[in-house]
Protein backbone atom coordinates (compact mmCIF):
# COMPACT_ATOMS: atom_id res chain seq x y z
CA UNK A 1 0.00 0.00 0.00
CA UNK A 2 1.57 2.91 -1.29
CA UNK A 3 1.88 5.86 1.58
CA UNK A 4 -0.15 3.25 3.74
CA UNK A 5 1.74 2.23 6.62
CA UNK A 6 0.37 1.06 10.21
CA UNK A 7 1.23 4.07 11.70
CA UNK A 8 -1.04 5.88 8.96
CA UNK A 9 -3.89 3.77 8.96
CA UNK A 10 -4.28 4.24 12.33
CA UNK A 11 -4.44 8.26 12.91
CA UNK A 12 -7.28 8.00 9.79
CA UNK A 13 -9.37 5.26 11.57
CA UNK A 14 -9.70 7.53 14.65
CA UNK A 15 -10.24 10.95 12.58
CA UNK A 16 -12.92 8.73 9.94
CA UNK A 17 -14.17 6.66 13.24
CA UNK A 18 -17.60 8.89 13.38
CA UNK A 19 -18.04 9.72 10.24
CA UNK A 20 -18.43 6.14 8.88
CA UNK A 21 -21.04 5.98 11.96
CA UNK A 22 -23.16 8.79 10.37
CA UNK A 23 -21.68 10.06 7.52
CA UNK A 24 -24.31 10.53 4.64
CA UNK A 25 -22.29 8.39 2.26
CA UNK A 26 -21.38 5.71 4.48
CA UNK A 27 -24.72 4.79 5.75
CA UNK A 28 -25.91 4.22 2.13
CA UNK A 29 -22.97 2.36 1.49
CA UNK A 30 -23.91 -0.37 4.07
CA UNK A 31 -27.48 0.26 3.16
CA UNK A 32 -26.58 -0.91 -0.50
CA UNK A 33 -24.48 -4.00 1.18
CA UNK A 34 -27.96 -5.23 2.74
CA UNK A 35 -30.09 -4.01 -1.12
CA UNK A 36 -27.59 -6.48 -2.78
CA UNK A 37 -27.08 -9.33 -0.59
CA UNK A 38 -31.17 -9.49 -0.10
CA UNK A 39 -32.38 -13.45 -0.97
CA UNK A 40 -29.36 -14.79 0.08
CA UNK A 41 -28.37 -17.59 2.87
CA UNK A 42 -26.11 -17.27 4.71
CA UNK A 43 -25.79 -18.45 8.56
CA UNK A 44 -21.70 -16.13 9.13
CA UNK A 45 -20.09 -13.56 7.60
CA UNK A 46 -16.33 -11.65 7.91
CA UNK A 47 -15.63 -8.04 7.01
CA UNK A 48 -11.96 -7.68 5.16
CA UNK A 49 -10.89 -4.71 6.58
CA UNK A 50 -14.22 -3.69 9.10
CA UNK A 51 -12.67 -0.18 9.98
CA UNK A 52 -14.42 0.63 13.01
CA UNK A 53 -17.34 -2.28 12.72
CA UNK A 54 -19.86 -0.23 11.77
CA UNK A 55 -20.86 -2.51 9.47
CA UNK A 56 -20.89 -5.55 11.13
CA UNK A 57 -22.65 -3.16 14.07
CA UNK A 58 -25.70 -3.26 11.71
CA UNK A 59 -25.46 -7.23 10.77
CA UNK A 60 -25.39 -8.33 14.29
CA UNK A 61 -28.97 -6.18 14.71
CA UNK A 62 -30.12 -7.20 11.81
CA UNK A 63 -28.98 -11.00 11.92
CA UNK A 64 -28.71 -11.37 15.86
CA UNK A 65 -27.53 -15.35 15.73
CA UNK A 66 -25.43 -14.49 12.68
CA UNK A 67 -21.63 -16.04 12.94
CA UNK A 68 -19.87 -12.87 12.50
CA UNK A 69 -15.85 -11.62 12.19
CA UNK A 70 -14.07 -8.52 11.23
CA UNK A 71 -10.10 -8.13 10.16
CA UNK A 72 -8.13 -5.56 10.08
CA UNK A 73 -4.27 -5.31 9.97
CA UNK A 74 -3.23 -3.27 12.93
CA UNK A 75 -3.50 -4.90 16.48
CA UNK A 76 -4.25 -1.66 17.88
CA UNK A 77 -7.63 -1.46 15.45
CA UNK A 78 -8.28 -5.16 16.61
CA UNK A 79 -7.78 -4.55 20.19
CA UNK A 80 -10.23 -1.51 19.76
CA UNK A 81 -13.06 -3.51 17.79
CA UNK A 82 -13.16 -6.45 20.27
CA UNK A 83 -13.61 -3.73 23.42
CA UNK A 84 -16.37 -2.34 20.98
CA UNK A 85 -18.15 -5.54 20.07
CA UNK A 86 -17.57 -8.65 22.55
CA UNK A 87 -20.02 -11.10 20.33
CA UNK A 88 -18.04 -10.08 17.38
CA UNK A 89 -14.86 -12.17 16.54
CA UNK A 90 -11.66 -9.99 14.92
CA UNK A 91 -8.99 -10.94 13.94
CA UNK A 92 -5.95 -9.45 12.24
CA UNK A 93 -4.81 -9.90 8.65
CA UNK A 94 -3.28 -8.34 5.89
CA UNK A 95 -5.51 -9.74 2.77
CA UNK A 96 -2.55 -8.76 0.70
CA UNK A 97 -0.35 -11.87 2.49
CA UNK A 98 -2.95 -14.61 3.01
CA UNK A 99 -6.33 -15.64 4.69
CA UNK A 100 -8.02 -16.54 7.61
CA UNK A 101 -8.22 -20.67 8.22
CA UNK A 102 -11.77 -20.59 7.80
CA UNK A 103 -14.89 -20.38 5.38
CA UNK A 104 -17.58 -17.90 5.92
CA UNK A 105 -20.95 -17.86 3.99
CA UNK A 106 -20.50 -14.31 3.11
CA UNK A 107 -17.62 -12.37 2.65
CA UNK A 108 -17.28 -8.43 2.81
CA UNK A 109 -14.87 -6.19 1.16
CA UNK A 110 -15.78 -2.73 1.28
CA UNK A 111 -13.48 0.17 0.10
CA UNK A 112 -10.59 -2.22 0.73
CA UNK A 113 -9.39 -3.15 -3.03
CA UNK A 114 -8.58 0.62 -3.82
CA UNK A 115 -5.95 0.78 -1.30
CA UNK A 116 -4.00 -2.59 -2.28
CA UNK A 117 -1.56 -2.34 -4.88
CA UNK A 118 -2.29 -6.14 -6.05
CA UNK A 119 -5.98 -6.34 -5.62
CA UNK A 120 -5.55 -9.42 -7.56
CA UNK A 121 -3.96 -11.10 -4.78
CA UNK A 122 -6.22 -9.74 -2.26
CA UNK A 123 -9.32 -11.15 -4.19
CA UNK A 124 -7.29 -14.33 -4.20
CA UNK A 125 -6.75 -14.89 -0.71
CA UNK A 126 -10.70 -13.99 -0.53
CA UNK A 127 -11.46 -16.24 -2.68
CA UNK A 128 -10.24 -18.93 -0.23
CA UNK A 129 -12.85 -17.44 2.60
CA UNK A 130 -15.43 -17.24 0.37
CA UNK A 131 -18.24 -20.52 1.07
CA UNK A 132 -21.26 -18.79 -0.80
CA UNK A 133 -20.82 -15.37 -1.93
CA UNK A 134 -18.51 -12.31 -1.93
CA UNK A 135 -19.53 -8.73 -2.08
CA UNK A 136 -16.86 -5.75 -3.15
CA UNK A 137 -17.74 -2.22 -3.01
CA UNK A 138 -15.21 -0.04 -4.60
CA UNK A 139 -15.24 3.76 -5.92
CA UNK A 140 -15.25 4.61 -9.50
CA UNK A 141 -13.24 6.63 -11.44
CA UNK A 142 -10.14 8.18 -11.68
CA UNK A 143 -7.98 9.09 -8.04
CA UNK A 144 -7.13 12.48 -7.36
CA UNK A 145 -3.90 13.65 -5.70
CA UNK A 146 -5.61 14.45 -2.46
CA UNK A 147 -7.07 11.05 -2.93
CA UNK A 148 -3.81 9.13 -2.91
CA UNK A 149 -1.92 11.19 0.04
CA UNK A 150 -4.81 11.74 2.56
CA UNK A 151 -7.03 8.54 1.41
CA UNK A 152 -4.25 5.97 0.49
CA UNK A 153 -5.97 5.17 -2.92
CA UNK A 154 -3.47 3.02 -5.26
CA UNK A 155 -6.84 1.95 -7.86
CA UNK A 156 -9.42 4.18 -9.70
CA UNK A 157 -11.23 1.80 -11.22
CA UNK A 158 -14.16 1.19 -14.09
CA UNK A 159 -16.33 -0.86 -13.73
CA UNK A 160 -14.97 -3.75 -16.24
CA UNK A 161 -11.31 -3.58 -14.77
CA UNK A 162 -12.97 -4.37 -11.00
CA UNK A 163 -15.46 -6.99 -12.90
CA UNK A 164 -12.25 -8.32 -14.88
CA UNK A 165 -10.14 -8.57 -11.82
CA UNK A 166 -13.27 -10.23 -9.91
CA UNK A 167 -12.94 -13.10 -12.24
CA UNK A 168 -9.76 -13.36 -12.91
CA UNK A 169 -9.43 -13.85 -9.02
CA UNK A 170 -11.73 -17.01 -9.60
CA UNK A 171 -15.36 -15.26 -9.08
CA UNK A 172 -18.54 -15.09 -11.08
CA UNK A 173 -21.07 -11.76 -10.56
CA UNK A 174 -24.09 -12.34 -9.67
CA UNK A 175 -25.90 -8.85 -9.86
CA UNK A 176 -24.17 -5.25 -9.55
CA UNK A 177 -25.04 -2.05 -8.41
CA UNK A 178 -24.12 1.50 -9.44
CA UNK A 179 -24.82 4.26 -7.01
CA UNK A 180 -24.05 8.00 -7.05
CA UNK A 181 -25.44 10.11 -9.68
CA UNK A 182 -25.54 12.65 -9.33
CA UNK A 183 -25.77 14.15 -5.86
CA UNK A 184 -23.07 12.01 -4.51
CA UNK A 185 -20.64 12.09 -7.55
CA UNK A 186 -21.13 15.77 -7.38
CA UNK A 187 -19.67 15.71 -3.60
CA UNK A 188 -16.97 13.37 -4.34
CA UNK A 189 -15.94 15.91 -7.24
CA UNK A 190 -16.33 19.01 -5.22
CA UNK A 191 -14.06 17.58 -2.07
CA UNK A 192 -11.79 15.17 -3.45
CA UNK A 193 -9.28 17.70 -4.25
CA UNK A 194 -9.21 19.18 -0.83
CA UNK A 195 -6.09 18.91 1.51
CA UNK A 196 -8.67 17.21 4.21
CA UNK A 197 -12.10 15.52 3.84
CA UNK A 198 -14.69 17.65 6.09
CA UNK A 199 -16.10 14.19 7.21
CA UNK A 200 -12.51 13.85 9.00
CA UNK A 201 -12.45 14.53 12.57
CA UNK A 202 -15.20 15.06 16.08
CA UNK A 203 -19.20 14.74 14.75
CA UNK A 204 -19.94 18.62 14.71
CA UNK A 205 -23.65 20.17 14.72
CA UNK A 206 -22.66 21.67 11.87
CA UNK A 207 -21.42 18.04 10.13
CA UNK A 208 -24.38 16.81 11.54
CA UNK A 209 -27.14 19.01 10.06
CA UNK A 210 -24.98 18.86 6.69
CA UNK A 211 -24.57 15.16 6.09
CA UNK A 212 -28.15 14.45 7.67
CA UNK A 213 -29.11 17.09 4.45
CA UNK A 214 -26.84 14.55 2.36
CA UNK A 215 -28.35 11.45 3.14
CA UNK A 216 -31.68 12.17 2.39
CA UNK A 217 -30.75 13.74 -1.04
CA UNK A 218 -28.63 11.33 -1.73
CA UNK A 219 -32.09 8.93 -2.09
CA UNK A 220 -32.16 10.55 -4.94
CA UNK A 221 -29.35 9.20 -6.92
CA UNK A 222 -29.57 7.09 -9.93
CA UNK A 223 -28.46 3.49 -10.70
CA UNK A 224 -26.41 4.59 -13.40
CA UNK A 225 -23.23 6.73 -13.76
CA UNK A 226 -22.43 6.41 -10.08
CA UNK A 227 -18.97 6.84 -8.44
CA UNK A 228 -19.64 3.72 -6.25
CA UNK A 229 -20.18 0.27 -7.50
CA UNK A 230 -20.72 -3.02 -5.43
CA UNK A 231 -21.10 -6.77 -6.94
CA UNK A 232 -21.78 -9.37 -5.05
CA UNK A 233 -20.45 -12.85 -6.53
CA UNK A 234 -19.63 -15.91 -6.31
CA UNK A 235 -16.91 -18.70 -6.25
CA UNK A 236 -16.52 -20.24 -10.00
CA UNK A 237 -16.59 -24.00 -10.04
Amino acid sequence: MENFDQGYYWNKWKLWDEMKTYGAAARHTRRNVFKIIKGCDFQSAVDIGCGGGHLLAEFRSKYPELKLAGTEFIETAVIENRKRYPSIDFFMLDITEGSLDACYDLVLCIDVLEHIDDDIKALKNLRKMTGKFLVVGVPIGKVSKSERSSLGHVHGYTINEVSMKVYKAGFQILRSLEWGFPFYNLARLVTKNMRSSPAEGKFTVVKGVLFSFLYYLYFINLPIFGNKYFLLCEPKE
